[in-house]
């Protein structure tokens, strides 16, 4: 079981990992723009890289907050289901014994009744 949400949250997850590895190559390009010598261009370049990311980072971190609040209600109701699977297997259970009791007597009621039916004479009476 939790495999399924290891998958579901690798599934989910590996289009943000594949926006984050994308942003991450746009800052070493535009880096690169500026000379070797000029810090403040390549500061300047990369704070300019932040801010166009900053959105999409604050996006990305709405909806892993979103994703995970789905897991954990997922995890509740999987809780709850199997709760009720338990109620109903002891029901089931419970069941199964009265109606092998209910097959017993039947069987024993018609015995008897077969056998009232073949030594019957009513004659003798």
């Amino acid at each position: 079981m939790h495999f399924k949400f290891k998958l579901l949250l690798i599934i989910l997850l590996f289009p943000v990992l594949f926006l984050l590895q994308d942003t991450r190559h746009r800052i070493r390009v535009s880096a690169q723009e500026c000379p070797a010598t000029d810090y403040q261009c390549q500061i300047d370049a990369i704070q300019r890289s932040i801010d166009a990311i900053s959105p999409a980072q604050q996006k990305n971190k709405e909806d892993l907050a979103a994703l995970n609040k789905q897991i954990v209600d997922l995890n509740s109701k999987i809780t709850k289901l199997t709760s009720q699977l338990k109620v109903l297997e002891n029901q089931i259970l419970g069941r199964e014994e009265d109606l092998a009791f209910t097959k017993e007597i039947f069987d024993e009621k018609a015995k008897e009744h077969y056998t009232f039916l073949r030594l019957y004479d009513p004659i003798t009476p």
